[in-house]
């Protein structure tokens, strides 16, 4: 587990959007390597008629995430969790699931940032979320969305790299049903720079943390310098 360091603030500026021209590229690693198949949506919206709050689902990410603070509704609600040690704002989506995605199974996005910066958060899951419902699929783990400029103007972040959470343990990526199945996979977006994507394009997500863990870069800070 990366231990986040404390959470700096955004200039103000300008967003780029993650829209679907942006490069989504990267090699799987070993732990992200599977079938990719088509969701059956006709029996995972019937499904979601008969599901209540007691399906544990909201319950999995207060255990992990903290208190829930906000909730917005749409296509899919956007729910924004406080942990307030060591201070983490997380946003994550709730109903992407039920959504037209192929996939390796139902999927949500999650974002967790500096309480400073819980907007910054709300933008890159809903700008992505958007993304992924344009072109009818999933993230994989160890991919990147790339933009060719800066997604937020005063930082050097270009896109997000889809990985399991470095901040609430592998028991989180991974939602299992009353009968101990795998029911949804939640997918960590992490801000990156161009040159920290590119080496994912060149190498692997393994390459990229190892930098990390060389420089200990406060990943929840998304004005932190690259780590490439």
């Amino acid at each position: 587990m990366l231990r986040p360091g404390e959470p700096g603030g955004l200039p103000a500026g300008r967003r780029a959007p993650l829209n679907s021209n942006a490069r989504a590229k990267g090699r799987a690693t070993a732990r992200s390597r599977r079938i990719v198949v088509h969701i059956d949506t006709r029996h995972v919206r019937r499904k979601r008629r008969g599901m209540t709050a007691d399906d544990g689902f909201l319950g999995h990410l207060e255990q992990h995430l903290g208190e829930i603070r906000h909730i917005a509704s749409g296509h899919y609600d956007l729910v924004e969790f406080y942990l307030p040690d060591p201070g983490i704002s997380t946003v994550i989506t709730n109903g992407l699931r039920f959504q037209s995605l192929t996939a390796t199974r139902p999927q949500e996005l999650v974002c967790s940032l500096g309480e400073e910066q819980r907007d910054i958060a709300r933008y890159f899951v809903d700008s992505m979320a958007g993304v992924l419902l344009e072109q009818g699929r999933g993230l994989e783990y160890g991919a990147v969305v790339v933009n060719d400029r800066p997604v937020l103007e005063g930082t050097e972040m270009h896109g997000v790299l889809a990985h399991p959470s470095p901040y609430f343990g592998s028991d989180f990526d991974l939602f299992l049903d009353a009968s101990g199945e795998p029911a949804v996979q939640i997918v960590t977006l992490m801000p990156v720079t161009a040159p920290e994507a590119a080496l994912v394009e060149a190498e692997d997500a393994d390459e990229l943390f190892e930098r990390f863990w060389a420089k200990r870069p406060n990943l929840l800070d998304v004005t932190r310098p690259s780590a490439v």
